[in-house]
Protein backbone atom coordinates (compact mmCIF):
# COMPACT_ATOMS: atom_id res chain seq x y z
CA UNK A 1 0.00 0.00 0.00
CA UNK A 2 1.35 3.64 -0.72
CA UNK A 3 0.52 7.22 1.12
CA UNK A 4 -1.81 8.06 -1.73
CA UNK A 5 -4.20 4.38 -1.49
CA UNK A 6 -3.56 4.45 2.54
CA UNK A 7 -5.35 8.25 2.15
CA UNK A 8 -7.93 7.56 0.28
CA UNK A 9 -8.92 4.65 2.19
CA UNK A 10 -9.80 7.22 5.37
CA UNK A 11 -13.50 7.82 6.42
CA UNK A 12 -14.11 11.45 5.83
CA UNK A 13 -11.34 12.43 4.13
CA UNK A 14 -11.68 16.10 2.33
CA UNK A 15 -8.61 17.70 0.42
CA UNK A 16 -7.81 20.25 -2.56
CA UNK A 17 -6.83 19.81 -5.87
CA UNK A 18 -3.26 18.61 -6.37
CA UNK A 19 -0.14 20.27 -7.20
CA UNK A 20 2.34 20.36 -9.79
CA UNK A 21 6.44 19.52 -9.53
CA UNK A 22 7.56 22.81 -9.67
CA UNK A 23 5.32 24.12 -7.10
CA UNK A 24 6.49 21.68 -5.28
CA UNK A 25 10.00 22.34 -6.47
CA UNK A 26 9.49 25.99 -4.96
CA UNK A 27 8.25 24.94 -1.41
CA UNK A 28 11.85 22.83 -1.63
CA UNK A 29 13.80 25.96 -2.42
CA UNK A 30 11.66 28.31 0.37
CA UNK A 31 12.34 26.20 2.78
CA UNK A 32 16.14 25.24 1.56
CA UNK A 33 15.12 21.06 1.76
CA UNK A 34 13.96 18.54 0.45
CA UNK A 35 10.60 16.95 0.60
CA UNK A 36 10.45 12.76 1.43
CA UNK A 37 9.56 10.70 -2.00
CA UNK A 38 5.86 9.55 -0.08
CA UNK A 39 5.78 13.82 0.95
CA UNK A 40 5.70 14.76 -2.80
CA UNK A 41 3.32 11.87 -3.94
CA UNK A 42 0.66 13.18 -1.63
CA UNK A 43 1.06 16.42 -2.35
CA UNK A 44 1.20 15.82 -5.99
CA UNK A 45 -1.81 14.19 -5.29
CA UNK A 46 -4.02 15.66 -2.99
CA UNK A 47 -2.45 19.52 -2.37
CA UNK A 48 -3.65 19.46 1.27
CA UNK A 49 -6.13 16.64 3.33
CA UNK A 50 -7.77 16.35 6.26
CA UNK A 51 -9.15 13.31 7.97
CA UNK A 52 -10.33 11.70 11.15
CA UNK A 53 -9.17 14.94 13.17
CA UNK A 54 -5.81 15.53 11.60
CA UNK A 55 -4.98 18.14 9.43
CA UNK A 56 -1.52 17.29 6.97
CA UNK A 57 0.02 20.73 5.49
CA UNK A 58 0.42 20.71 1.99
CA UNK A 59 0.79 23.06 -0.72
CA UNK A 60 -1.98 25.73 -0.33
CA UNK A 61 -3.29 28.77 -0.10
CA UNK A 62 -4.71 28.20 3.74
CA UNK A 63 -1.82 29.79 6.18
CA UNK A 64 -2.26 27.05 8.80
CA UNK A 65 -2.38 24.59 6.42
CA UNK A 66 0.59 25.61 4.21
CA UNK A 67 3.47 23.43 4.64
CA UNK A 68 6.11 26.80 3.80
CA UNK A 69 4.26 28.74 6.15
CA UNK A 70 4.00 26.17 8.82
CA UNK A 71 7.36 25.03 8.55
CA UNK A 72 8.50 28.31 8.97
CA UNK A 73 6.86 29.58 12.25
CA UNK A 74 7.73 26.54 13.39
CA UNK A 75 11.09 26.48 13.42
CA UNK A 76 11.11 29.62 14.62
CA UNK A 77 9.53 29.02 17.69
CA UNK A 78 11.41 25.79 18.19
CA UNK A 79 14.93 25.66 18.15
CA UNK A 80 15.64 22.09 18.51
CA UNK A 81 14.45 21.37 15.16
CA UNK A 82 16.74 19.91 12.46
CA UNK A 83 17.35 22.25 8.99
CA UNK A 84 15.73 18.85 6.80
CA UNK A 85 12.98 18.46 8.95
CA UNK A 86 9.33 20.49 7.71
CA UNK A 87 6.26 20.41 9.31
CA UNK A 88 3.30 17.69 8.49
CA UNK A 89 0.77 18.30 10.99
CA UNK A 90 0.06 20.32 13.65
CA UNK A 91 -1.30 18.82 16.29
CA UNK A 92 -3.17 21.67 18.58
CA UNK A 93 -2.98 19.98 21.73
CA UNK A 94 0.18 21.15 24.26
CA UNK A 95 2.12 22.62 21.31
CA UNK A 96 2.99 19.20 19.83
CA UNK A 97 4.11 19.37 16.80
CA UNK A 98 4.83 16.54 14.04
CA UNK A 99 7.26 16.76 11.36
CA UNK A 100 9.04 14.91 8.81
CA UNK A 101 12.58 14.49 7.56
CA UNK A 102 13.96 14.01 3.90
CA UNK A 103 14.10 10.37 4.70
CA UNK A 104 10.71 10.26 5.73
CA UNK A 105 10.79 9.16 9.23
CA UNK A 106 8.19 11.35 11.43
CA UNK A 107 9.10 13.09 14.67
CA UNK A 108 6.88 14.59 17.29
CA UNK A 109 7.93 17.36 19.24
CA UNK A 110 6.35 19.30 22.11
CA UNK A 111 7.80 22.66 23.57
CA UNK A 112 9.52 20.90 26.69
CA UNK A 113 11.10 18.03 25.27
CA UNK A 114 13.12 16.27 22.48
CA UNK A 115 11.92 14.90 19.66
CA UNK A 116 10.75 11.68 19.13
CA UNK A 117 10.58 9.37 16.62
CA UNK A 118 7.11 8.29 16.30
CA UNK A 119 6.72 6.53 12.62
CA UNK A 120 9.17 5.65 9.51
CA UNK A 121 7.24 6.79 6.94
CA UNK A 122 3.62 9.08 6.42
CA UNK A 123 1.84 6.62 5.63
CA UNK A 124 2.88 4.79 9.21
CA UNK A 125 1.99 7.82 10.78
CA UNK A 126 -1.21 7.75 9.38
CA UNK A 127 -2.15 4.58 10.05
CA UNK A 128 -1.14 5.29 13.89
Amino acid sequence: MNIISALREQVGVVSLNGVDFQKIQDAEKTLGLKFSQEYREYIQEFGVASFQGHELTGICNIPHLNVVDVTITEKMLMKRIEPSWYVIEEAHIDGIVIWQDNEGHVYQVSPYSSPIKIADSLLEYIRL
